[in-house]
């Protein structure tokens, strides 16, 4: 369930040791749910979360790096559940 006043944090490496310089809090605009999301089973349960603003790229926060079609097996890479 989307709610409003929920926000992102960017940059906190340490929940016990936060430094309001590296962190970044976004507000969240919206939720976007996979459409075949299945509540009971959690079958696709993946989402898009939109933020009300951008975050600004630094050496704290950055891209996450996904891995393209295929990747290469190696301990990184878990196949199925």
């Amino acid at each position: 369930m989307f709610n409003s006043r929920m926000s992102v944090v960017a940059g906190l490496h340490k929940r016990s040791q936060p430094n309001p310089q590296e962190i970044q809090r976004k507000p969240v605009a919206a939720i976007i749910n996979h459409g075949g999301y299945n509540q009971y089973t959690n079958v696709n349960d993946i989402a898009i979360v939109r933020l009300a603003s951008p975050v600004t790229l630094n050496s704290y926060v950055n891209f996450a790096c996904l891995p393209g079609v295929d990747p290469a097996l190696n301990e990184n890479v878990m196949i199925g559940m």
